[in-house]
């Protein structure tokens, strides 16, 4: 039943989907598009709300989420990862720079004990990526190439000639070791 679909009702016999609002934003006062973001969330409290910008700014960032925001795209230069990413977000799942993660825990870092320095996130995060990229073996990583292409668990058991529970236990371990919740997370975490 399509209806039992996550993010879906039925209304009558056809699936209804929570609005999308995508917003574009090139510059200037990031004001006027918070107060869009709330008045859409006002009328549409299960709406979705996407962000796509051409910079990176935290406060705007972090106002975009305060107000309802649960997708920020920056720069998007890769059309599978952000089809993926906006399906990931119509889900209900949130999709945000891992720089805005990386702030976030760095603000509760220094809240949690001033006396660690700050640090550049830009730094952190492209430090952060590589370490849990170095944390996959060579078989993790054909797995997580597989994810990208979207093949299934039995495909890239019979591509790699290892057991589907294998399989399984490998994409397990990916999820653990890059930090993601799901097998299209970790596909959009390749990706980038």
């Amino acid at each position: 039943d399509v209806g039992d679909l996550p993010g879906k009702e039925n209304v009558g016999d056809a699936p209804v989907c929570p609005a999308l609002f995508l917003l574009v934003h090139s510059g200037g006062d990031f004001g006027a598009a918070i107060e869009q973001i709330e008045c859409f969330k006002r009328s549409h409290a299960d709406g979705r709300v996407a962000v796509v910008t051409d910079h990176y700014c935290l406060s705007d960032l972090t106002a975009a989420f305060r107000a309802g925001a649960t997708g920020y795209f920056i720069d998007v230069m890769n059309c599978d990862a952000f089809i993926k990413s906006i399906e990931l977000v119509m889900m209900g799942g949130t999709v945000f720079p891992t720089d805005f993660l990386a702030s976030a825990l760095d603000v509760e870092r220094r809240d949690a004990d001033d006396a660690f320095a700050r640090v550049d996130d830009s730094d952190a995060v492209a430090n952060s990526d590589s370490r849990l990229a170095q944390q996959l073996s060579p078989r993790e990583i054909s797995i997580l190439q597989c994810l990208i292409e979207g093949d299934s668990n039995k495909c890239i058991a019979r591509k790699i000639n290892i057991a589907e529970a294998t399989v399984k236990v490998h994409i397990k371990a990916i999820l653990r070791k890059i930090r993601v919740q799901n097998r299209t997370q970790a596909a959009i975490w390749g990706l980038n």
